[in-house]
């Protein structure tokens, strides 16, 4: 009997992102939590400017719908392997690579102003 391995069919990944793409107009919505037009956004911020790069096996839109569709319906990692069809090994690779990346997206996002820094908000200075 041959074995096969667990991921046995490397292309679940991409065909799931075309399907995105091509299919439904609120699938993205429902499976990503987040409008077509807003992921494509946000993979090619991650791309540009915090440099993920696509692989021979693993594009930077699968690796934004891994990360997506984790943190919207609380998957496991294992029903994430089967179902873009890469190892958990790489799954779990991918999914720190780019929480990593919306961390830095964020710092460099929500920086506060520092002039508002210094100063008490007026609310709290009339709160006794």
């Amino acid at each position: 009997m041959v074995k096969q391995p667990l991921c046995a069919h490397p292309n679940c990944g991409r065909q799931f992102v075309e399907d995105l793409i091509h299919g439904h107009p609120y699938k993205c919505d429902f499976l990503l939590r987040m409008r077509l037009k807003v992921f494509f956004d946000l993979c090619e911020i991650i791309e540009k400017t915090y440099k993920i790069r696509s692989s021979q096996n693993l594009s930077v839109k699968e690796s934004g719908a891994i990360f997506l569709y984790i943190c919207g319906h609380n998957a496991s990692q294992r029903s994430i392997m089967r179902m873009f069809g890469h190892s958990q090994e790489t799954i779990c690779r991918k999914i720190y690579e780019v929480l990593n990346v919306m961390e830095l997206m964020a710092i460099d996002t929500f920086k506060p102003d520092p002039t508002n820094i210094t100063q008490v908000h007026p609310k709290l200075q009339s709160d006794k």
